[in-house]
Formats: C-alpha cells, structure tokens, sequence
C-alpha cells in the first residue's frame, strides 16, 4: 500500500486544507471533512482490491464499516439539499 498525501499532517491543517477561504460554516466544513474522508477511504479500499488482498480480511471488513458510516452523513445531508 502506499502512503498518501496528508498523512504526516496534523489534523487541524488537514482541515484548513480543504476548507474554501471564506468558509465559515460548521455545517460546510463537516459536509467538507466528510467528502475528503469517503473519498480517502474509497482510494484506500481500491488500492487494496488491486493489491490482491482477500475481501474477507478482516482489515477490509473494517475498513468498508468505517467507509459505510462516513458515507452516511454525507449522503443524508444531500438528500436534504434536493
């Protein structure tokens, strides 16, 4: 597996990070850390599956648990929009 970008930073810039300039609401910002999270972890998920490892690993297994639960909010707060 590789490392990815944004690995050894803190947190707090990770956050500022994907934080528009000017952004100040706790709601955007969330929905932001959100969608850069699932986005994080889908990659994560893909690289595995290439790297041949087997879908019943347990690591997998948590992985996709921790990928459906942060889909949620993000999925919902679209649905709200609509």
């Amino acid at each position: 597996m590789s490392t990815g970008e944004g690995f050894a930073r803190p947190k707090r810039r990770r956050l500022v990070d994907m934080t528009a300039p000017g952004q100040k609401n706790p709601d955007e910002q969330q929905r932001a850390y959100y969608d850069m999270l699932s986005a994080r972890l889908e990659g994560l998920l893909e690289e595995i599956e290439q790297a041949g490892t087997s879908p019943d690993d347990d690591l997998v297994k948590r992985l996709r648990a921790l990928y459906s639960e942060v889909s949620k909010p993000v999925v919902r707060e679209k649905a709200r929009e609509d």
